[in-house]
């Protein structure tokens, strides 16, 4: 097992197949490393998810297909740019991603394969790379693009790792901007009586994240869409749509299948300045 960055030193002599098993950000690869590591050497390529040979999400160019059979094409151009007789197929496999192609001859002769050498990397250059190459095959330190693999250990950036008192300040403060926009709805207390509750207004997630300590955001830089995953991950407070948050209305137990949620404190009624609007017996969450 070893890392593959597409250059003159991850080329295979020896190979006589490439094979990518949804290869993805390798997928564009997998064609122009067969085709630059031997004139023999040949390529089977089951492409997933879509990128570019920088290893950028691919956009799609024809918007009258879906994004999968616009890279479907894509992906076979460059088995063509590359000099390769490819055959596509659809696999027989419990999978929706299961066209594949197999180059299997070239099209040009070996005394072409300078020529074909240069139009291939004319194509990469001219697919937004800006490791441009210049009269040659690769760059002066063997590289064909600005591609980088990923590290041996993917950085989870879910916000799930983020300190704790961090988290615990967002959601504070967030809940606090939106009871600020007062929207009162009445409530039975225990007693039979009616009571006011503030649900909190609904804001766009710009407008809060506008609201918030630029040293809070600052931590949710490297995160997956940010403030958006934080605030989704405490579903159980926040109601996060269409680019919008609210706070939620307390959920009963009826509403909640299982018993693991009774094991979590109710944030409402530690939190909230009007506490739970549920009984502790019929809050989906424990009132301590």
């Amino acid at each position: 097992v070893r890392t593959i960055t597409p250059c003159a030193s991850s080329l295979f002599p020896q190979a006589d197949w490439l094979i990518g098993n949804h290869s993805d950000e390798l997928t564009p690869w997998l064609p122009v490393i067969a085709a630059r590591s031997s004139p023999s050497c040949r390529f089977f390529l089951l492409p997933c998810c879509a990128y570019e040979f920088d290893g950028s999400k691919y956009q799609r160019e024809n918007s009258s297909c879906s994004l999968y059979s616009d890279y479907m094409s894509y992906v076979l151009s460059i088995c063509e740019v590359c000099g390769f007789m490819t055959s596509v197929d659809r696999l027989r496999i419990p999978s929706t991603k299961r066209i594949c192609f197999i180059g299997y001859e070239r099209r040009y002769d070996a005394d072409r394969a300078e020529k074909t050498g240069r139009t291939i990397q004319e194509f990469i250059d001219s697919r937004g790379s800006k490791n441009k190459v210049k009269n040659g095959l690769t760059s002066p330190e063997g590289y064909w693009s600005e591609f980088k693999p990923r590290e041996d250990k993917e950085v989870v950036r879910n916000c799930t790792q983020l300190d704790k008192s961090l988290l615990e300040d967002i959601v504070s403060l967030v809940s606090r901007i939106l009871l600020n926009k007062y929207r009162n709805i009445s409530v039975a207390s225990i007693d039979g009586e009616e009571r006011m509750w503030n649900a909190g207004g609904c804001l766009m997630l710009n407008e809060v994240a506008q609201a918030l300590p630029r040293e809070k955001l600052k931590h949710l830089k490297k995160q997956c869409s940010g403030l958006q995953t934080l605030l989704k991950n405490h579903h159980w407070v926040f109601k996060v749509e269409k680019g919008t948050v609210q706070l939620r209305i307390p959920r009963r137990k009826s509403d909640i299948t299982g018993t693991v949620c009774r094991t979590k404190p109710c944030w409402f009624h530690e939190n909230h300045p009007d506490g739970c609007l549920l009984p502790d017996d019929d809050c989906a969450y424990q009132h301590c």
